[in-house]
């Protein structure tokens, strides 16, 4: 049974609907609030039955290592990653992969929040059925380059975009081709589950935010 609830989303709006949603559904667990890496690693030391729910943009760009690095602190913790409206589908399937407790869309949903609340509470997993039905017909193995880990060059490109520059302009200062830079962004935008230019903003923010208090 989960004891304690660690609430890590860097945008404020979602941490917000976390948070309510806590309120009305959660049983006795503890809940907190974390804004930085550093606070995280520290909330984790020592306590057995713990579940952190992130948003998509919490932990940066590239999650894997992240996420090694909280399971070498504390290998009882749950991880899950929530999201506004739509789920977005390569974001979830790469979150799968990772083995993490779950991914939780349309978290304004009032009883999808609740069953989640639910789940989470007795630290099981979940996630919708677009993505379990994904996985079971095995249809995600042909486009399986949208859903891995975030490459150097990707995160390079993120980072440019963040910065408001154009295709063009980070063709010139990345020495890669238009069509490359093209193809990268595609596959970056399915694994961050982009839905909007401000995106790429918030993951620049949040990465500078780690490294500076981290």
């Amino acid at each position: 049974m989960i004891k304690k609830i660690i609430v890590a989303c860097c945008d404020e709006e979602v941490r917000e609907i976390v948070l309510n949603g806590l309120e009305n559904y959660k049983g006795n667990q503890q809940v907190l609030v974390c804004k930085t890496d550093a606070e995280l690693y520290e909330m984790i030391k020592y306590e057995p039955n713990v579940a952190i729910i992130f948003d998509k943009f919490f932990l940066g760009y590239v999650i894997t290592y992240q996420l090694l690095r909280l399971k070498a602190i504390n290998s009882s913790i749950n991880t899950y990653f929530v999201e506004k409206g739509e789920g977005s589908l390569y974001f979830g399937l790469r979150v799968y992969e990772l083995g993490t407790g779950g991914f939780i869309p349309d978290i304004e949903n009032k009883e999808v929040f609740k069953q989640f609340a639910s789940k989470i509470s007795a630290g099981l997993k979940q996630y919708p059925d677009e993505i379990l039905d994904t996985i079971s017909d095995g249809d995600y193995i042909f486009d399986k380059k949208c859903f891995t880990e975030v490459t150097a060059k990707e995160m390079e490109i993120g980072m440019y975009m963040g910065m408001g520059k154009s295709q063009k302009e980070i063709s010139f200062l990345t020495g890669m081709s238009p069509k490359a830079v093209s193809l990268h962004t595609y596959r970056l935008k399915r694994k961050i589950g982009y839905k909007m230019p401000t995106d790429y903003e918030k993951l620049n923010r949040q990465c500078f935010k780690n490294m500076i208090k981290g």
